[in-house]
């Protein structure tokens, strides 16, 4: 079996690796050359892309010769015209997609498609995100899961911590911080790729799966300590705690998956 994994940065790479080692045959896109060298001295094979948002670089014909492709391009932190930015890349994307192999998208998505509010929240409650990064991600949610071509399926991951990203240096020695009473929605890089892979093994198809741990503690509790843990400064919260926030429920993914996670927050 052959995978392409559009993005392979500090998630897709070692997904990409993790499926290697599976057996698959893997084919990884970059924008840089340095990192198109670290590809294939692990196996995979580089494609030097980019989503401008037109599709430029090496031929993506051949990077889209395979079986899956999984789409791992978040919508990033430009300052004006987000939506339109990233939709637009997705919307080039698909448009090679239809004369490809291609039959099966996963596409990584994330709990900012929900709006802001209290309360725990399932899939079917995505919509009028806060930022337009989430309405970015909800509207290609919605391109890719209806599409005629090929069959989608969105994985809605919430915070990504893992190696690289520690929790305690997400906001040590930060003072006055609100909120501090909201739930967190977090979730391991491992995870992240256990879930991936089962989703592709079990080849399930036309779903859409929120991705949290089960664990959902406090901000004002789980940061200091985490910092604590690394010997940083901890962060200070404000006394007014704030709205308890929404607190993302996955236990679709679970029982559809069999899937039980392995690294909680706290």
């Amino acid at each position: 079996m052959k995978a392409s994994i559009l993005g392979c940065g500090w998630l897709g790479f070692p997904l990409a690796e993790r499926l290697v080692q599976e057996g698959w045959m893997v084919q990884g896109s970059t924008t840089t050359k340095d990192k198109a060298a670290l590809l294939e001295t692990a196996g995979i094979t580089p494609f030097l892309i980019s989503l401008t948002p037109e599709l430029s670089g090496d031929d993506i014909r051949d990077f889209l010769r395979s079986e899956v492709l999984i789409i791992n391009i978040p919508p990033g932190r430009r300052k004006e015209n987000v939506r339109e930015f990233h939709v637009a890349q997705i919307r080039n994307l698909i448009a090679h997609i239809e004369r490809s192999p291609v039959q099966f998208v996963v596409y990584v998505s994330s709990t900012s498609v929900y709006p802001d509010t209290d309360g725990v929240v399932v899939e079917e409650d995505a919509g009028h995100p806060k930022r337009p990064s989430g309405r970015a991600l909800l509207e290609v949610e919605q391109l890719l899961m209806t599409h005629a071509h090929f069959e989608s399926t969105v994985l809605r991951f919430g915070g990504l911590y893992g190696p690289g990203r520690p929790l305690g240096r997400f906001l040590a020695g930060k003072k006055n911080l609100d909120n501090g009473e909201a739930r967190v929605n977090l979730i391991h890089q491992e995870d992240c790729i256990n879930i991936i892979l089962e989703i592709i093994s079990q080849n399930i198809r036309g779903e859409i799966f929120n991705a949290c741990a089960d664990q959902h503690p406090r901000r004002r509790e789980m940061y200091p300590a985490a910092a604590a843990r690394l010997g940083l400064q901890p962060p200070h919260f404000t006394e007014d705690g704030g709205k308890a926030g929404k607190t993302v429920n996955s236990d679709k993914l679970k029982d559809k998956l069999g899937y039980r996670f392995k690294h909680q927050p706290g």
